[in-house]
């Protein structure tokens, strides 16, 4: 009888060795899970470079010579800009990425979003090396809309120009969102996604203000 009562965990005749061995099992497994699996990378971005031939306004590629819109209706202006990206691994060991994905809005001085200010790119089949930095350029299609009877008072151009235009050496707040496609657990459907808040260099919209002449 008092050797059955000893046997009450799986196999081993005593609770305290059960106990112990399920316990060191799980610190082993937590160990290796900690170092194949790979940890969120950090991300930065840096001094964007504007494709002033990209721009277009309200779908159409603009030129000089044609008139900007004016009167009623909307205005849409889009142009891309390559933004340097790093990326810092934690991990211990290279894993690849198979799209990383980068939405970007402007924010106001108070921290609100601006809606009708909005960029997004894409990078695909990224390598990232173990416990070092990756560096890289993404294109990032930006797109600004307003009604052209309130484009001097459109919060988002007005920020462009009263920041971008009028001060050297500026930077705009910006909330950068970031979806990972990694190739070691993408097949679970598992994306993983995040966001933070960073002071971007402005643009360079120069060219654009005496290309439109619109206050930017």
């Amino acid at each position: 009888m008092k050797g059955s009562e000893n046997n009450v965990c799986f196999c081993f005749p005593r609770r305290r060795t059960c106990i112990s061995t399920f316990l060191l099992t799980f610190i082993i497994i937590g160990a290796c899970l900690y170092l194949i699996l790979p940890s969120l990378p950090v991300i930065k971005t840096g001094d964007p470079q504007t494709d002033v031939q990209s721009v277009k306004i309200n779908g159409a590629p603009f030129n000089p010579a044609n008139p900007i819109p004016s009167g009623d209706g909307n205005l849409a202006v889009s142009f891309t800009a390559g933004i340097p990206i790093s990326i810092y691994s934690p991990s211990f060991l290279t894993f690849g990425i198979q799209q990383l994905r980068l939405n970007i809005k402007l924010q106001d001085k108070s921290g609100d979003v601006l809606p009708n200010f909005t960029g997004y790119g894409v990078k695909n089949n990224i390598r990232i090396t173990m416990r070092s930095t990756s560096k890289f350029i993404i294109n990032i299609m930006f797109n600004a809309t307003t009604n052209l009877n309130t484009l001097t008072s459109d919060p988002a151009f007005e920020l462009l120009r009263s920041t971008c235009l009028t001060t050297p050496n500026s930077t705009l707040p910006i909330r950068i969102g970031v979806t990972l496609g990694i190739s070691s657990i993408s097949w679970t459907g598992y994306k993983p996604s995040y966001s933070f808040v960073q002071s971007q260099p402005c643009p360079d919209l120069s060219q654009l203000t005496s290309m439109f002449n619109l206050p930017l």
